[in-house]
């Protein structure tokens, strides 16, 4: 199965201009472990005032119907992330002074119980997800560390008004 995955560090206010072109593409933040099957999406106001931001799945309505459900061994229930049209995202955190960086990733294909095997997820999705990696990775312009860094994540490391996750 084919995936991306894009891990990098970002500031607070990186991270409200990530959302507020997420709002421009029309998307909707799922829980990750929806108490019923038909999950209540978080509204970003909801999200953005959050004390710690949970992991969410991204998506967009016209996917809604195409969203995958399983339980684990112990019954809970869950979102397939690797057969439903969605994105993950994990924000990056502040500890202390240390920046945590965040994270996306998904998977383009999907099994296909129908006919056995693994296929691509619907074009429009992956077209979508695609622009969402691609404005992140615009975004991130500083290569010098490990991992892709915003402009205002350097000027603060060189301030030394922070630190990075080092793993």
């Amino acid at each position: 199965m084919s995936r991306s995955v894009f891990t990098s560090w970002q500031t607070r206010e990186d991270e409200e201009e990530f959302l507020n072109y997420l709002g421009k593409k029309q998307t909707i933040l799922l829980p990750t472990h929806p108490p019923v099957d038909r999950p209540e999406p978080l509204s970003l106001t909801q999200y953005t005032q959050a004390p710690r931001r949970p992991p969410v799945l991204l998506t967009q309505e016209r996917f809604l119907r195409q969203i995958e459900f399983s339980r684990s061994p112990d019954g809970v229930l869950f979102i397939s992330t690797m057969d439903s049209p969605v994105l993950n995202h994990r924000s990056g955190s502040l500890r202390e002074n240390t920046l945590v960086p965040a994270n996306l990733y998904t998977y383009w294909d999907r099994t296909d119980s129908i006919r056995g095997g693994i296929t691509r997820k619907d074009p429009e999705f992956c077209k979508w997800g695609h622009a969402i990696f691609a404005w992140l990775r615009k975004h991130t312009p500083i290569r010098d560390h490990a991992l892709p860094m915003t402009n205002r994540v350097q000027d603060r490391l060189i301030s030394g008004a922070i630190k990075i996750a080092t793993y």
